[in-house]
């Protein structure tokens, strides 16, 4: 597909050309893997890059994934977490986007989901760093004034607040993150 420049701007169009797609069952998602170069450059040019696309399929606008599909969520959490690490081959960890419709009710579950499971060390079941559970919770001071309870998941979803508005939408959303963590200790 080609992409043209928005009327009045001075550039070049580019290319996004879908390089490879797989549907990932167990995750419930699709991975896509797709180059964007500039109109006419060499793809191995600066200008150019690559990219992967994950799409978790079974998470509806405005709600949450259906109960049966919960163990597939917590499968797409960690493939993401382990597609970025895998990604550049100077080690590195790139940035991960994320969006969803409006930006802030899956996108901010998913971001405290995988916030709150790489601190407690969950993103990988078979991490070599053993879970402590006398670890104490993630502290942030809060803009609106201390917590009434110190509530790990309260006070990830205060801090994305504060930086966008919204995030995590609704009170099914913050339980499904709850879930998915009890899920992730389960598996530990």
């Amino acid at each position: 597909m080609t992409i043209a420049p928005e009327p009045g701007f001075d550039a070049r169009p580019f290319v996004v050309t879908l390089e490879e797609q797989t549907t990932i069952e167990e995750a419930n998602c699709m991975r896509s893997k797709l180059s964007v170069v500039p109109q006419g450059e060499n793809p191995t040019a600066s200008a150019s890059f690559t990219f992967t696309h994950m799409l978790y399929i079974a998470w509806p606008d405005h709600g949450i994934p259906e109960e049966e599909d919960q163990a597939s969520l917590l499968k797409f959490v960690r493939l993401v977490d382990q597609v970025n690490k895998g990604s550049p081959a100077d080690g590195s960890e790139p940035p991960i986007m994320v969006n969803c419709s409006a930006g802030v009710g899956r996108t901010g579950t998913f971001i405290a989901m995988s916030s709150l499971l790489r601190f407690y060390n969950l993103l990988d079941k078979k991490s070599p760093t053993p879970f402590d559970p006398s670890r104490p919770t993630p502290t942030t001071p809060s803009l609106l004034g201390p917590l009434s309870q110190p509530d790990p998941v309260a006070q990830e979803i205060d801090a994305l607040r504060e930086q966008r508005p919204e995030m995590v939408q609704r009170s099914e959303q913050v339980a499904v993150i709850y879930q998915i963590l009890e899920r992730a200790f389960m598996d530990k």
